[in-house]
């Protein structure tokens, strides 16, 4: 990977120069993204509280 300027190394996705449409997850020096996963699944609204499996029931009938 190319050197990547000081301006952009903590945001949280960061374009890659040789590979147009690829772009990697940052904060850059972290090689483990599973700290940043875990706090915005926690951000999801249903994934903090439980579920009604009532309100669901004809939701996947054709």
């Amino acid at each position: 990977m190319s050197f990547i300027p000081e301006t952009i190394k903590h945001q949280i996705t960061i374009r890659l120069s040789e590979a147009l449409g690829l772009i990697c997850l940052g904060p850059m020096g972290n090689p483990d993204p599973t700290d940043m996963i875990n706090l915005e699944t926690h951000r999801i609204p249903f994934k903090q509280s439980s579920m009604n499996l009532d309100q669901w029931s004809g939701t996947f009938r054709s």
